[in-house]
C-alpha cells in the first residue's frame, strides 16, 4: 500500500481544511443541466429540490472540513433557507440525493 492511498471509506479533507477563502468553484453546466437528478427533480415539477441542492452544496465548501454538511435538520434547515424544519423534512430525502 502506498502512502498517498485514501481509504474509500475516509474523507479526503482533515478537519482544519476548509475552502471558506473561496468564494467560487467551478460549475460545469451541461453536466449539472443533464445529471439524473435534475432531469428527475424538473421532470417531477420540484424546482424547489434543484434549488435546495444548489444552495446545500455552496454551504459544503464552506463546511470543516470541506464538502461535508452537519447531520442535523435544524442546521440543514437554515442552512438550505428553509422557513421551518417542516418545510425542509418534507423534502430532505430528494435534496439529499
Amino acid at each position: 500500500m502506498t502512502e498517498d492511498f485514501v481509504s474509500p471509506d475516509r474523507w479526503p479533507l482533515d478537519r482544519g481544511d476548509t475552502l471558506s477563502n473561496h468564494d467560487w468553484f467551478p460549475f460545469y453546466g451541461h453536466r449539472f443541466l443533464g445529471s439524473a437528478f435534475v432531469i428527475e427533480a424538473t421532470m417531477a415539477g420540484r424546482h424547489d429540490v434543484v434549488g435546495a441542492a444548489l444552495i446545500l452544496w455552496t454551504e459544503a465548501m464552506r463546511q470543516d472540513p470541506a464538502g461535508t454538511l452537519p447531520d442535523n435538520d435544524v442546521q440543514l434547515a437554515s442552512m438550505a433557507r428553509f422557513p421551518s424544519v417542516d418545510a425542509w423534512l418534507a423534502v430532505r430525502a430528494d435534496v439529499m440525493r
